[in-house]
């Protein structure tokens, strides 16, 4: 049996989800209407809130006179709830037909929102809820927009974008509807969202049905749900936190950060962070619904491009590690009976290496095919411990044990 030494050269290198209500005008109360209320009475609001559906959420109608848009408000007509699938039918005196309206949803302690965050979703009080559950989302939830009674045809969504879009138009000097349309389409074009995206009824992800979905609808709904993604009760505890935030990082005119700086603010970037990563968690569940092939790719796109426009840079993958280890060795002089070796009778070396303490699990070897030699360098070597053994094999084919161990860490 051979005999071996070697050495080793160290000197190489949150019950529910987001909200959004979709309401329209009609001035034809339904059969179940009171008697009492005739069209030349009522204007009549009807919609529902769908991001997460909204559960006993408290809608109502205000109006303003002229004057600055940021005060004045007065409430005119009652104050209903959004029922279990989020729907609500509210009417506004008639006479108010000729001014743009605001319609408000706040949350209080009997509201309820639906999970459409993965992989859960943090709860004001503490525990957190999975996707698809029912939660309480505080009492601290305000969703805004603003409606043309003299349009009958055009819907109103309440969502975190519209509700942002709502508070520049308070610091607009224009206080027409034309103004909030005009802010609703810089909206769009800031988020990278096709024109009418935030005036279109917003898809509920929770929903059994997403056949109908479109690649713009799934961005649209990954940038809402993206708000009440980044509730985590520390920084924020709830949703309108989380609105309010936006709110106060605004700029004088009511214009959300683009970028969020080295400490990721609040921001039109953070958003887009937030949304890809919902899409990244709702993989799973998307593919398995019966959502179109391709749609699901294309959103992920599409907020991928915007990203991009908001500065937004992906640090660069660090350099993979390729490091060396120079091993020597004696090479042996006598045999394991005790007669002598003489080198002429050294045919070669085998080399095992590998990441692993146990010789036989290591997964390389190289062949020192000169068996004149006593050393041999061992290149492209990852991060990380390596473990190098290494036996003699003479002319006539005879091996001897494999060597200690040496040992060699690779850093960066």
């Amino acid at each position: 049996m051979l005999d071996v030494q070697l050495n080793i050269d160290s000197s190489s290198k949150p019950s529910r989800g987001k909200v959004t209500n979709l309401c329209r005008l009609t001035n034809t109360p339904d059969s179940g209407s009171p008697s009492d209320e005739t069209p030349e009475q009522k204007l009549w609001v009807e919609g529902y809130a769908v991001k997460g559906t909204i559960d006993d959420g408290l809608i109502s109608i205000w109006y303003h006179e002229p004057g600055a848009m940021d005060r004045g408000w007065e409430q005119i007509g009652e104050t209903v709830r959004t029922n279990q699938n989020g729907g609500f039918r509210i009417s506004v005196p008639e006479n108010y037909s000729a001014q743009a309206l605001k319609v408000v949803l706040r949350s209080d302690t009997q509201t309820l929102i639906r999970c459409d965050a993965q992989p859960e979703c943090k709860t004001p009080s503490g525990p957190s809820v999975g996707f698809g559950e029912w939660f309480w989302p505080g009492n601290n939830l305000v969703l805004k927009s603003l409606v043309d009674p003299s349009d009958q045809n055009r819907a109103v969504v309440l969502t975190p974008l519209v509700t942002l879009a709502f508070e520049k138009f308070l610091k607009s000097p224009d206080g027409g509807l034309s103004r909030f349309v005009e802010l609703l389409a810089i909206q769009e074009g800031r988020f990278g969202l096709d024109a009418g995206a935030l005036s279109k009824r917003p898809i509920d992800l929770a929903a059994p049905d997403l056949s109908g979905a479109q690649a713009s609808d799934l961005k649209t709904a990954f940038l809402n749900i993206a708000f009440l993604s980044l509730v985590d009760g520390q920084r924020w505890d709830t949703l309108g936190d989380v609105l309010e935030t936006a709110r106060a990082v605004s700029d004088k005119n009511g214009v959300l950060p683009l970028s969020g700086g080295h400490n990721l603010d609040l921001s039109v970037e953070l958003l887009t962070l937030a949304g890809l990563l919902q899409a990244e968690h709702l993989q799973a569940f998307l593919e398995g619904s019966d959502i179109k092939d391709g749609t699901l790719a294309d959103a992920v796109t599409a907020l991928e491009e915007t990203l991009i426009s908001t500065g937004h840079t992906t640090a660069p993958e660090p350099e993979p590690v390729s490091g060396t280890a120079k091993m020597s060795w004696t090479a042996p002089s006598t045999r394991v009976n005790g007669e002598k070796l003489e080198m002429g009778e050294i045919d070669k070396y085998t080399v095992r290496y590998g990441t692993e303490q146990n010789i036989e699990a290591r997964s390389h070897e190289a062949i020192v095919e000169d068996g004149q030699l006593m050393e041999y360098e061992i290149a492209g070597l990852g991060e990380g411990t390596w473990y190098f053994a290494i036996k003699t094999i003479d002319t006539n084919g005879l091996e001897s044990a494999w060597s200690v161990s040496a040992i060699k860490t690779i850093t960066r």
